[in-house]
């Protein structure tokens, strides 16, 4: 794995393809069971039926399967990464504030929307 100039490492380098699509800015969700929705850095949205390991970015081949795409290769491992990647930030966040300071910041969030007729609590 190369490094470029500023420290990081290169995109082409990472070899898992969970890591270089977290990096990349793919993003996950399950919205079943057994669907799960993948939406790419410039906003494509691809669904993956997890029971019988289909994408929608390909249509599969009468004489021939084609191979795993990339949104299968790294679909585990990139929900894996997006929930390590949340947990460490609500980690800091609450290292940041007790719960009472997070609660104040709650109620804080709360009134600025409701002013400003997001949404009403």
């Amino acid at each position: 794995m190369q490094l470029t100039s500023d420290g990081g490492e290169t995109l082409t380098e990472v070899k898992s393809p969970a890591i270089r699509m977290f990096r990349e800015g793919f993003w996950a969700e399950y919205v079943s069971e057994e669907q799960v929705l993948i939406q790419t850095p410039d906003g494509k949205r691809y669904w993956i039926n997890t029971l019988f390991d289909t994408c929608t970015c390909r249509t599969p081949d009468a004489e021939s399967a084609p191979p795993p795409c990339e949104h299968l290769l790294g679909l585990c491992g990139l929900l894996s990464e997006q929930r390590a990647y949340e947990e460490a930030q609500i980690a800091m966040v609450e290292a940041q504030h007790d719960t009472w300071a997070l609660t104040l910041e709650n109620d804080r969030t709360e009134r600025t929307l409701r002013e400003l007729g997001v949404c009403e609590f």
